[in-house]
């Protein structure tokens, strides 16, 4: 090995390894520009400024929707071989031989953009309020496929939609709905001038045709019932005529209704992008037992010889998020135009285009 004879610059060498392990040692730091390039365009990178102004007056309009749809239900002998040209008032009256209610709920989001001589309006998902007025269940052969022997008939006789923790929140009705595109318009006149302000979402209505590949993007709603914002990037912007497109953030139940949002040129440049519709399931089959068996901690290997009855599981994929385009929501109300008019409202307000 080399020997330095000369102290100083052993020194020198030595400070030149010390540094030389420092900076091999030290971790990358990436630093979040201040700037923002206003190319026009939606953003695809992290926010640079703080968001929580704009999100904060945003969030204040999007509100947890409950619907509850009651039933009567007809219950028949299969023996009496009744199909669905046999049904009518008389016919169940006479042949029913049992009669009991039971109620269908649902919750999701919803976002209130419409508020105007005490009319007010909501944006939601059409399956969240869609509850269907007849329900008929069929007997099945013994290889289990459905016959035309109706077993019980089940008829709507009323529903509530309600938005909750809301003072004027309930009995609202249903304005304008497209179940083939999952939208709805929900509303009604408020009978007094309210003491308080009703917040609406004020931002403009962005283009879903002119999002791209991973633009950042935020999704508001309320999973479980918890109000809650999360964020993502489009995983696969919408083509020509395509009424949805996909993004990657994480959708559970109650988020249905959500408003997706992008920036466009930074903070605070807010706009709606489209509404956060479904993700994609798989319902799965399987054998349990009955529900009052339980099984014993001191024996978990217990031999089972009751009756077992057939379970369904849901799998839910998560991180395939499908969202309705703002093009098609703005075609909706154009669509419905008149009949928003006759109800009161003026539908150019709805959603004024950017």
């Amino acid at each position: 090995m080399m020997k330095f004879k000369n102290k100083h610059i052993q020194h020198i060498l030595l400070y030149l390894l010390l540094a030389l392990f420092h900076f091999s040692c030290t971790k990358e730091i990436h630093y979040i520009k201040d700037e923002v390039f206003k190319d026009g365009k939606y953003d695809s990178e992290f926010p640079g400024k703080p968001t929580t102004d704009a999100l904060d007056e945003i969030m204040s309009s999007v509100k947890l929707l409950s619907t509850i749809a009651f039933y009567e239900s007809f219950e028949f002998d299969p023996a009496s071989q009744l199909t669905k040209a046999d049904i009518n008032d008389d016919i169940i009256e006479e042949k029913s031989i049992s009669k009991y209610h039971f109620n269908q709920p649902a919750t999701g989001t919803a976002t209130v953009i419409y508020l105007r001589d005490r009319m007010i309006g909501l944006l939601t998902c059409a399956h969240i309020v869609h509850f269907p007025d007849t329900i008929i269940a069929y007997e099945r052969d013994h290889k289990g496929r459905e016959t035309n022997i109706i077993t019980t008939v089940a008829f709507k006789i009323r529903q509530n939609i309600n938005i909750i923790d809301f003072l004027l929140g309930n009995d609202f009705k249903i304005l304008a709905m497209d179940m083939n595109h999952d939208i709805a318009l929900i509303g009604k006149k408020l009978k007094i001038d309210t003491p308080f302000t009703i917040p609406v979402f004020k931002f403009p209505q962005g283009k879903s045709t002119e999002l791209n590949w991973a633009t950042f993007i935020y999704v508001i709603g309320f999973p479980r019932g918890e109000k809650m914002v999360t964020r993502g990037i489009v995983s696969q912007p919408p083509r020509r005529g395509d009424d949805t497109f996909i993004i990657d953030a994480v959708f559970n139940r109650g988020f249905s209704g959500g408003i997706v949002l992008a920036l466009r040129n930074g903070v605070p440049n807010f706009e709606l992008v489209g509404m956060a519709k479904s993700v994609p399931a798989e319902t799965k089959l399987y054998l349990a037992p009955e529900k009052s068996f339980k099984i014993l901690e001191t024996s978990p290997q217990e031999k089972y010889n009751g009756n077992a009855r057939v379970g369904t599981h849901e799998n839910i994929y998560y991180g395939i998020t499908y969202v309705i385009t703002t093009e098609t929501i703005g075609d909706f109300i154009e669509e419905n135009a008149d009949l928003l008019s006759q109800a009161g409202y003026k539908p150019i307000l709805f959603f004024p285009v950017n």
